[in-house]
């Protein structure tokens, strides 16, 4: 299925923006 795929990569996307984020 795409989920297995499609909700790995809204989570790391997530974390990415949290990441900027904290940077910034």
């Amino acid at each position: 299925m795409v989920l297995f795929i499609f909700i790995p990569l809204i989570f790391l996307f997530i974390l990415y923006i949290q990441d900027t984020h904290k940077r910034h």
